[in-house]
């Protein structure tokens, strides 16, 4: 693979607002949520040098890299989900996020690569769709976007391929930003 400089920069600016997304809910006492999006910040960090990389195939940037895409897919969301939980004081919701989310990281490391990878999006699914069902019930419009955000950006984007001359995964990092931004202003 040839270095993605579009990519590395798609992967610096979502690592950019990630972070600060997770100092803002840090400050706000959503410690879940803050260590959720900061997964997903530290896989858009190492995202940034796998993709300006020539060669990152094998090497320690490219699988610390997957990993940690793989568990922001994994724990990251259902830990943001957790917190809109919290907020909406639906703690049975919560714990069975939470034992999914434990479910899936412990029996991950055991399952076969294609498994892990419906087992992850299982995780994630679960999770955005309490986050879309609480917030359409307590009527939580930015919340709802960015559910709804992620949601297409994870059917449209996640795949191979370009769109308008821009690889998809760069589409998947500008559409995150987006939720990002308005999962911020929902919790």
């Amino acid at each position: 693979m040839a270095r993605q400089i579009s990519t590395a920069l798609s992967d610096l600016l979502l690592c950019i607002v990630a972070f600060y997304v997770s100092y803002k809910w840090y400050h706000a006492n959503r410690m879940k949520a803050a260590v959720g999006i900061s997964i997903q910040a530290t896989a858009a960090f190492l995202g940034i040098f796998r993709f300006a990389m020539s060669n990152p195939e094998g090497g320690i940037i490219y699988k610390s890299h997957k990993f940690m895409s793989w568990l922001a897919a994994g724990a990251g969301v259902p830990l943001i989900a957790m917190d809109f939980c919290a907020r909406y004081e639906s703690a049975m919701l919560a714990n069975k996020i939470a034992i999914f989310l434990l479910a899936v990281v412990v029996v991950a490391a055991f399952l076969p690569p294609k498994t892990q990878e419906v087992a992850t999006q299982a995780a994630s699914g679960f999770s955005m769709l309490v986050i879309l069902i609480l917030c359409f019930i307590h009527k939580n419009y930015l919340g709802l976007g960015a559910g709804v955000t992620y949601v297409v950006a994870g059917l449209v984007f996640s795949s191979e391929g370009s769109i308008l001359g821009l690889p998809k995964v760069d589409w998947l990092h500008y559409a995150l930003i987006m939720g990002n931004y308005l999962f911020l202003r929902s919790i």
